[in-house]
């Protein structure tokens, strides 16, 4: 990974960081940066889709953010908001967000959380690009 991947990604986890809900409590550890592993789309999609899709990043917890090899982070805020959100999924994990949750309500309510932190991050950049998320539908 080269060095203004790097700095991009500690750039983007204090930002992360930084927003009210993952200031952290009193005691509570540094969160490293993740791993982060570009790779083609096309693997992204068979992994997460089990076919085609657009599918560009996921998150996986203890091995890292996979992401789209052909994204341009260094000219393109919307690239740089998909490793933004998948930044969120690693605090979120690390802070345990809404781990009291069923684990359906937990996945549901940490991407809706990653979205609307996205969204606010491509506003912030310029970009009237809104991302929106996939439905989660949760047994009752």
């Amino acid at each position: 990974m080269d060095e203004a991947l790097q700095t991009l990604i500690a750039t983007l986890l204090q930002l992360v960081l930084s927003q009210p809900q993952f200031l952290p409590a009193p005691g509570q550890p540094e969160i490293p940066a993740p791993v982060v592993q570009l790779m083609p789309q096309s693997e992204i999609a068979q992994a997460v889709c089990g076919q085609p899709c657009g599918v560009r990043a996921y998150y996986i917890p203890e091995k890292g953010v996979f992401i789209d090899a052909q994204l341009r982070f260094d000219d393109d805020a919307v690239a740089r908001s998909i490793l933004f959100h998948e930044i969120v999924h690693h605090v979120q994990h690390l802070r345990n967000r809404y781990s009291d949750q069923p684990e359906c309500d937990r996945l549901k309510n940490r991407e809706r959380e990653a979205y609307v932190l996205q969204n606010q991050y491509l506003l912030s950049n310029r970009e009237f690009v809104k991302m929106a998320g996939s439905r989660f539908d949760c047994p009752s």
